[in-house]
């Protein structure tokens, strides 16, 4: 898959993880723009214990704009490369990009196959993205907007290969509350991505039986 067709796909499934472009600074922490050239930790403060790194870019696409039914937006889902209920085993962020990024990766366990991708039938599975929060020294340092997955918290996710990060992307997700009710998931930013769909307060049972078309 080459590097024109991901943002395609994004369009296709995915709503925009990313919010506004500059985080709103509280008073314990540092807001910093990202510098392509200079590393992250080159740029912590004595004292910094909590450093935010935003980029200065227009909003990405939003899904927000559609005005499906929920027929319709299944319809569209089914497309997807791949869908599995998950239970997050680890969130990990690493440094890329010369230490001037953060990139997350997150370890799952796969509860329910919705739709395999081609090639992958394991009882796990791993995905990644750009953006996360993680410790530098004595610094937590968080960059960009992105979303919040919680270790042993239960996700129905759809997924596309994304070459950027050799492997699989997060195209959309949504957390799956105790009673096995879809909720918004939350960004790293403390509050809640924002999005028009229909799958928000269904049964997870019952919207996996429409993806499938089970009876």
């Amino acid at each position: 898959m080459n590097s024109m067709v991901i943002p395609l796909l994004t369009a296709t499934f995915a709503f925009n993880w990313f919010g506004s472009a500059c985080p709103l600074a509280q008073q314990s922490q540092r807001s910093i723009p990202y510098k392509r050239d200079q590393a992250i930790a080159d740029r912590l403060l004595p004292g910094d214990r909590a450093v935010v790194v935003y980029k200065e870019t227009l909003p990405g696409l939003r899904a927000g704009s559609r005005n499906e039914s929920f027929d319709e937006e299944v319809l569209r889902l089914r497309r997807a490369e791949a869908a599995a209920v998950v239970r997050v085993a680890a969130v990990q962020g690493e440094l890329i990009d010369d230490g001037t990024w953060i990139r997350t990766h997150v370890s799952a366990r796969v509860e329910q196959t919705v739709k395999a991708a081609p090639g992958r039938t394991a009882d796990s599975v791993d995905f990644a993205f750009n953006g996360g929060t993680m410790r530098i020294g004595e610094t937590v340092v968080t960059a960009g907007t992105f979303p919040k997955f919680a270790q042993g918290e239960r996700y129905l996710v759809f997924l596309i290969t994304d070459p950027g990060i050799a492997g699989l992307y997060p195209s959309l997700a949504y957390r799956i509350n105790v009673q096995g009710v879809l909720e918004h998931i939350e960004n790293g930013q403390g509050g809640t991505q924002s999005f028009k769909t229909n799958l928000v307060g269904r049964d997870v049972a019952d919207v996996i039986q429409a993806l499938t078309g089970a009876k």
